[in-house]
């Protein structure tokens, strides 16, 4: 009787827990997890995360294409990379969503300072959330020279490295206030046009990364364009 009660328990015992999932809409993107970097592909959204019982630190960022009020050309706005961190139970699934008016009203001050929830099963689970100042260099930046002495891949890693969120001194830790738990949202899913390089004009290559540049690159640009006429 014995070993049938010990065989009983090495096999439960033996029975793999399944990992925790955490998803996030098409506006936002993973970029490291517990001080490692996330690979993105740039044709292919990752949406889901699989994570270990336990607690975890997430750094992603906003990063999404919306109409541009002055042109018919889409514009890409990006956040500065910020790190949710949260205790995650095996098999559970979580969802990341965007919170506050700012979302769906102004994206530009949205980007500023991203508002999230987590929830499970349509409930909010207690998180924190800190945020960096770590810039994306623009393309006349690189072009120039002028690029951040932190990047924000270097940014994340650390942010999500550190044993708390608020040990690094340019992240500033907060949590979500009941009023911004009120609207959540997403985002449709933007196409990527591709097109081939033995075609492709100096128009449609000037035309594509406009398109990629957010409102201060197009703005250095521009400046930069006058001053050459």
């Amino acid at each position: 009787m014995k070993i049938w009660v010990s065989l009983l328990l090495s096999c439960v015992l033996s029975v793999p827990v399944s990992a925790a999932t955490l998803k996030i809409p098409m506006s936002f993107e993973y970029m490291a997890l517990d001080g490692q970097p996330i690979k993105r592909n740039f044709f292919k959204h990752q949406s889901e995360l699989e994570l270990t019982q336990g607690p975890h630190k997430i750094a992603l960022r906003y990063n999404d294409l919306v109409a541009d009020r002055i042109s018919d050309i889409d514009r890409k706005i990006s956040s500065s990379p910020f790190v949710v961190a949260f205790n995650a139970e095996a098999g559970k699934e979580y969802q990341l969503a965007p919170t506050g008016e700012l979302f769906n009203k102004d994206p530009d001050a949205y980007a500023e300072r991203p508002a999230v929830i987590i929830t499970l099963n349509g409930q909010q689970v207690p998180f924190e959330t800190a945020y960096t100042d770590a810039e994306e260099s623009t393309l006349l930046g690189r072009l120039f020279g002028d690029t951040p002495t932190q990047n924000i891949d270097e940014a994340a890693i650390a942010a999500t490295a550190t044993t708390t969120a608020a040990a690094t001194s340019s992240i500033a830790a907060t949590t979500p206030s009941a009023a911004d738990t009120a609207t959540t949202a997403d985002t449709a899913t933007t196409n990527v046009k591709s097109q081939s390089a033995a075609t492709t004009t100096p128009e449609q290559m000037l035309q594509y990364w406009w398109q990629q540049a957010d409102e201060k690159t197009r703005r250095e640009f521009l400046s930069w364009a006058v001053n050459q006429l």
